[in-house]
């Protein structure tokens, strides 16, 4: 008889324990919150030196509210750059602030048009006094790009106290003009 006690009391401890394992399961885990994200998709991967080429900024947000974003009449841009590491805003924070407003991101899946050159994002119109500089060409605009291997980068105005997560840099490659 005492053999059977034990054995009962042993199942009844295993009930309870399988009881007590699965209500701790269910009843303690939070449930994920839905977070918002991005992607780029530019119109090409192969583009040549000195083009002005269209990407598309599609944004999802399942967070069942409108996102409120801080930007200066556009949410998003995009920049090559030759590091796959993130680099620094490539917008002035001075004009940003000089026109930066609340926008709104909807509920759901929406999509920013945007674009990007495929040139320096910036010259000097004398002669270069740091070796990373580049000369203007005589319209005064940026000299394209050299052939080679770039990343496309998604950037938001650095006001913004809530960006969006940063995705995968796109990888571009560059070719001659013409």
């Amino acid at each position: 008889m005492g053999v059977m006690r034990v054995a009962a009391v042993a199942a009844a401890a295993t009930v309870l324990l399988l009881t007590a394992c699965a209500v701790g399961s269910t009843g303690s885990d939070p449930e994920p919150k839905p977070r918002p994200s991005a992607r780029v998709l530019p119109s090409a991967v192969t583009v040549r030196a000195g083009d002005t080429v269209g990407a598309k900024v599609i944004v999802r947000n399942p967070t069942g509210r409108p996102l409120r974003k801080k930007g200066c009449q556009v949410l998003f841009q995009v920049a090559l750059t030759t590091s796959h590491t993130s680099p620094k805003h490539p917008v002035s924070g001075v004009a940003s602030l000089l026109c930066l407003q609340t926008l709104t991101v909807p509920v759901g899946t929406s999509e920013y048009r945007t674009g990007f050159y495929v040139g320096h994002g910036s010259c000097s119109r004398n002669k270069p006094s740091h070796p990373r500089q580049v000369q203007c060409l005589p319209s005064g605009l940026p000299p394209p790009l050299p052939p080679g291997t770039y990343w496309l980068w998604l950037y938001q105005n650095p006001e913004d106290r809530s960006p969006l997560p940063t995705p995968t840099p796109t990888q571009i490659r560059v070719v001659r003009a013409g």
